[in-house]
């Protein structure tokens, strides 16, 4: 979801929103600058609402965005950039979640002698992601509707991480590692 979002935006701003390139960069600099700023209140969240909780709530967050980005350019015609940058925060704002807690959730989730594994090996999966997704979401913008199927596709993914940690999840808060292991 990170990568794919982060390297389509500015494009889906240009292509969809007719934005140019100067303002496209802008709003899309105006969002990194407030996910730095999410971090902090993400790790608020983490260490206060519970990994589980706060993944939820990003997860289910981007699922909103990205559902409301899909509703709004595919079946409401609204490809301003009003639309697409109100989508581009929700979405924005949910993937922080995911990304600045999933690393510290996976380290927790494993036993010692392999947390350094699970952890570089999920890793491994994003950086993969990193590469596929720019494919996936170049060929989904040439299709009609493509900004919206984009979004669709970042709702799809935030959908199985939220039911994924719902229903497959164990809250790690204020438990000693010893007792996560057992």
């Amino acid at each position: 979801m990170t990568y794919g979002y982060s390297s389509w935006l500015p494009t889906i701003y240009v292509s969809v929103g007719k934005l140019s390139a100067t303002y496209s960069l802008t709003l899309t600099v105006v969002l990194g600058a407030m996910q730095v700023l999410m971090c902090y209140v993400v790790a608020w969240c983490v260490e206060h609402l519970g990994r589980k909780r706060s993944l939820a709530y990003g997860f289910g967050l981007s699922v909103a965005g990205g559902l409301f980005g899909f509703v709004n350019i595919v079946l409401l015609g609204n490809t301003t950039w009003p639309y697409l940058f109100a989508t581009g925060i929700v979405i924005g704002v949910g993937i922080i979640f995911p990304a600045t807690s999933l690393y510290v959730y996976t380290g927790e989730l494993y036993p010692t002698r392999m947390r350094g594994f699970a952890t570089s090996l999920t890793s491994s999966f994003a950086r993969l992601a990193s590469i596929v997704s720019p494919l996936v979401f170049g060929f989904l913008l040439g299709a009609p509707g493509g900004g919206g199927l984009v979004f669709a596709v970042l709702g799809g993914a935030a959908l199985i991480g939220t039911l994924t940690v719902a229903f497959a999840g164990i809250e790690t808060r204020a438990k000693s590692l010893e007792e996560l292991s057992d």
